[in-house]
């Protein structure tokens, strides 16, 4: 069974399945796909406050479903196997951060709701200094993408490489 990575890059984001480590996978590889998504651009043009409003908020999760909603049954058959998050040189700032805010390299679909929530009470208003979450839009982007994809295509866990 393949191994679904998602790849972040400056300019665009990809779903690739990957041959599963150790795994006999006889089947034809897989093509990786584009999302169409640009974290930085996406942020830019959605999430203008800091921290976003709700309605903002929304909007980016709205953008995130429909860029990820004809690729879910290529997600859904690789969900057995934790999500991996994985990036270039320029993501990997990103990358770091969520592993510093989920605590873990390998986090549970219930935990990576918990750093989701943390971005939620924000825009609920409680004070930025209560959360502990850097004020970078791309990586809020980022928090809600890997949040959809767990979500709609039934995860149990990722891991942030």
């Amino acid at each position: 069974m393949p191994v679904l990575q998602l790849w972040i890059t400056h300019d665009d984001c990809q779903l690739r399945p990957v041959p599963a480590e150790g795994g006999d996978d006889q089947a034809a590889p897989l093509s990786a796909v584009s999302l169409g998504i640009e974290l930085e651009a996406l942020a830019a043009r959605v999430l203008r406050h800091t921290p976003p409003t709700g309605a903002q908020m929304e909007q980016a999760i709205m953008e995130l479903e429909d860029a990820i909603a004809p690729h879910i049954a290529l997600a859904r058959a690789c969900h057995a196997m934790p999500l991996q998050v994985m990036g270039d040189a320029w993501a990997q700032p990103l990358l770091q951060q969520m592993r510093g805010l989920s605590l873990a390299h390998v986090v549970s679909t219930p935990q990576w709701e918990q750093v989701f929530e943390r971005l939620a009470r924000l825009v609920e208003g409680a004070p930025i200094a209560s959360a502990g979450v850097p004020l970078e839009m791309p990586l809020w982007v980022a928090i809600v993408l890997v949040r959809e994809l767990l979500h709609h295509a039934g995860f149990a866990q990722v891991q942030i490489g």
